[in-house]
């Protein structure tokens, strides 16, 4: 008999886990953001077009090394989350989300990230529209540390007549938060999504209730906001079957419907 196909949302977790991926070379406790704008140079902008005049001429040496030469400079407060992908990587990395409220877009390209007013790495963006949600990735936080176990499943056939073969899942994700203060941590997972009617998929009794089902509209990925205090460790069980036709063999397809 031909497979049944059961989607699981490899694509989605593997695009929250990019997103969480560090840009910075090297760890960081915390960003902090303080300040106010400066203006290099005058703006005028229009719905559509936005000019940027510099004020002065500059001297550049013939050596042939690239420079940098900013014609502004925004300031913003930032909130700070760790977001924690445990079946991709069990580390937690550092995002600074905020709320872009300027007028003008900024264009896509490559910003510079500082810490404390120290400079720590490089990040490639999108455009910045006035109103965005933006996150930004400031590398692995090393004082969140996370733990996947695996639990004891009861894989296997039921039935007397219409014999089923079931499949759990059962996994326990321990995230220990070992900052002096709370922080906002956001753990993403995923469960399998069932694309044939011979096929279910069933929550299990004692599974940790996610916070956001189908993150982004991606089915399957699932979200748990938590904020642990310091020195405490927060459980997060994941548990869920897959039950199918005995005889018949189940075949994992990713969102793009590649095997």
């Amino acid at each position: 008999p031909p497979p049944l196909s059961t989607a699981i949302s490899r694509m989605g977790v593997a695009q929250a886990a990019r997103a969480a991926a560090p840009s910075a070379e090297a760890p960081l406790e915390e960003v902090v953001v303080t300040g106010s704008r400066r203006r290099i140079a005058s703006e005028a902008a229009t719905e559509y077009v936005a000019d940027y005049h510099v004020p002065s001429r500059i001297s550049l040496l013939a050596d042939r090394q690239a420079r940098l030469f900013p014609i502004g400079e925004n300031a913003v407060d930032v909130n700070l989350v760790a977001r924690v992908v445990p079946n991709v990587n069990a580390q937690a990395h550092l995002e600074a989300a905020f709320k872009y409220s300027g007028s003008v877009p900024i264009e896509a390209g490559q910003l510079q990230l500082y810490r404390d007013g120290a400079y720590v790495g490089q990040a490639d963006t999108k455009a910045f529209l006035p109103g965005a949600e933006v996150r930004m990735p400031f590398g692995v936080d090393e004082r969140i540390r996370v733990s996947v176990r695996q639990e004891a499943t009861q894989s296997g056939q039921k039935g007397l007549i219409n014999r089923q073969s079931v499949r759990e899942v059962r996994q326990r994700f321990e995230i220990t938060n070992y900052h002096p203060t709370a922080i906002p941590i956001e753990v993403v997972d995923r469960i399998a999504i069932s694309k044939n009617a011979d096929v279910h998929v069933e929550v299990l009794k004692g599974a940790t209730e996610p916070t956001v089902k189908d993150l982004d509209g991606k089915a399957g990925i699932w979200l748990w906001k938590l904020e642990p205090a310091p020195q405490q460790t927060v459980t997060i069980h994941q548990a869920y079957s897959i039950q199918y036709p005995a005889g018949r063999e189940l075949q994992e397809i990713n969102d793009s419907g590649d095997e």
